[in-house]
């Protein structure tokens, strides 16, 4: 098994650049989506018809402290243009005592923008109050208040979903754990493909005849799928959070852990699958359709929690990134305890064995044949 695990590793030495192309693709995704200083914030134009300039732009400062969204003061003019262009998802306009938000599109993100908008106008009331009855000068009572607590709480948010259960949604972790589980798809169904490979070279035949037996040569390469693919995840993972500084709530080791389930599952879906095709023509074309549909179900470009359709979110649970997404948040979002985890790894190992079983018996039936 270790001589089948080491001559695999070694071509993959050899050529790296299918590897390589996996971990380039996560980060740019992520770079793309994240909240990284290369990623846009969201635009948020603002104006006011009551309010003075000096004013308005006072409470563009104290809106931007959330990184997230870039409030921009604009003139009432170029508003609409914006609107219809769908180049801001809202706007603002600001008055006195209230504010109002112009809608282009229906998004989670507008609840976000209304959760901040109205802190502020919280805060501000509170100030005023404060000033009315002689507390101290306005100033004064705003470099207390911000001393003692923070306002707008940064990258993570709360909203309400449609079952009334609160969520968080955190924009860098969302695109790394889904970018992340998104594309090891495609670097452990491709390497489990080997297999066929092999069979279609006739090296199969020469490994049958070799001392080793059927079992560790099974073994060996769904042991060398399994290492790159957790490897693929452990290193984007720690340069996220080293180099590139992503918060992961103090719980990177913990997300290291939860992910061996999801990559066993993968590693059987891909035996699954090799069991099924005949050619790596045919790998080719079914892979990337596949991978997409996974994504798109279990939550990795957007969060599942936004999702109103209960056809789609029936068809979730038979997606592993589901559950993967599940632990991962889990571990950093919502500080899970360990009875927590079991239900989600618990499904992902029963997949990884129907998927195994099945899959190894449609290989050996067609080798038979």
């Amino acid at each position: 098994m270790r001589g089948i695990i080491w001559g695999l590793i070694r071509e993959s030495i050899r050529n790296p650049w299918a590897l390589l192309s996996m971990y380039v693709l996560t980060i740019a995704f992520v770079f793309v989506l994240g909240n990284t200083d290369l990623a846009p914030s969201i635009r948020v134009p603002v104006y006011s018809e009551e309010l003075s300039d000096d004013q308005v732009e006072k409470a563009v400062e104290a809106l931007n402290q959330e990184q997230n969204l870039a409030f921009r003061l604009t003139d009432k003019e170029d508003i609409q243009g914006l609107l219809d262009n769908q180049s801001a998802e809202a706007a603002i306009e600001l008055k006195e005592e209230s504010y109002s938000i112009l809608v282009a599109r229906e998004s989670f993100v507008i609840n976000f923008i209304d959760s901040l908008v109205q802190s502020y106008y919280t805060k501000k009331q509170f100030v005023d109050a404060a000033v009315d009855i002689g507390v101290g000068e306005k100033e004064e009572v705003l470099n207390e208040l911000n001393e003692s607590q923070t306002l707008f709480p940064l990258q993570v948010q709360s909203f309400e979903g449609e079952d009334s259960e609160s969520w968080i949604y955190d924009q860098s972790l969302q695109s790394i754990f889904g970018f992340s589980l998104f594309f090891v798809i495609y670097t452990i169904t491709f390497s489990i493909s080997s297999i066929i490979e092999q069979k279609q070279n006739g090296v199969w035949d020469r490994l049958i005849l070799s001392p080793a037996s059927k079992s560790s040569i099974y073994l060996g390469n769904l042991t060398y799928s399994f290492l790159i693919g957790y490897l693929q995840i452990i290193l984007v993972f720690l340069l996220f959070a080293t180099l590139f500084q992503f918060d992961f709530q103090g719980g990177l080791v913990t997300s290291m852990i939860v992910v061996v389930p999801y990559v066993f599952a993968l590693v059987s879906f891909g035996v699954f699958i090799s069991g099924l095709i005949t050619s790596m023509r045919q790998l080719d074309a079914i892979i990337p359709f596949i991978a997409v549909s996974m994504a798109m179900l279990g939550g990795a470009f957007w969060p599942i929690e936004i999702v109103s359709s209960k056809v789609i979110l029936a068809l979730s649970y038979i997606s592993p990134i589901t559950y993967g997404m599940e632990m991962l948040k889990g571990a950093t979002l919502y500080n899970w305890g360990l009875e927590e985890y079991l239900l989600p790894a618990s499904i992902l190992c029963f997949m990884g064995v129907i998927f195994m079983g099945i899959g190894l018996h449609l290989m050996e039936r067609r080798s038979v044949q």
